[in-house]
């Protein structure tokens, strides 16, 4: 017996892990606003070893750092 399951696409904010600082109770990323780096807390669900899904926190069209670089700190150009 086979089944064949559909579910209807989903828009989503996937990131790469890399992106992610902090853990799953306090999981943050760094957005670009103005060409500066403001630290923005968010909620993430897991979808693989090397990406997330971001369920709360960012909007679609924002721009944030794929990677953590240790100079990106607040307020930093």
């Amino acid at each position: 017996m086979r089944a064949l399951i559909e579910t209807p696409p989903e828009s989503a904010i996937i990131l790469p892990k890399s992106a992610v600082k902090g853990d799953s109770a306090a999981a943050y990323i760094f957005l670009f606003e103005n060409g500066i780096a403001r630290q923005r807390d968010v909620k993430v669900e897991s979808i693989d070893f090397e990406r997330v899904k971001v369920t709360q926190g960012v909007q679609s069209g924002e721009k944030s750092s794929k990677t953590h670089h240790p100079l990106c700190a607040m307020g930093k150009k």
